[in-house]
């Protein structure tokens, strides 16, 4: 013989749980996505120290033998002072060369 019991929840009630048990479940993966970001970041930085610290050494060898580099030395960061200047064409000669070169129309 089956046994039923009868239970009574309020709708309310039972969003109310089903909210918790997801903030409950955010909780714990939050925690482990910051301190994952947090180690990214301590490793893209020591990357870069290193990198700059090979750069700098190359550099060094370079200029004690005084022989020049068959790779390019390119600085890590440059002279952010400066804004760079695109030299764009002249819309002008542009439309001049794509119509034909005439500037009269028949």
């Amino acid at each position: 013989m089956l046994v039923f019991i009868e239970i009574t929840l309020n709708i309310f009630v039972l969003a109310g749980m089903v909210v918790c048990a997801a903030l409950i479940g955010f909780i714990p993966r939050s925690s482990r996505l910051r301190k994952a970001q947090r180690t990214i970041d301590r490793l893209e930085k020591e990357m870069l120290a290193n990198h700059a610290e090979i750069l700098a050494l190359q550099k060094e060898m370079t200029s004690k033998t005084g022989l020049p580099s068959r790779t390019p030395i390119v600085p890590i960061r440059e002279n952010g002072n400066e804004p760079k200047k695109e030299t764009l064409p002249d819309p002008a000669v542009r439309k001049k060369m794509l119509s034909g070169g005439s500037s009269t129309k028949p």
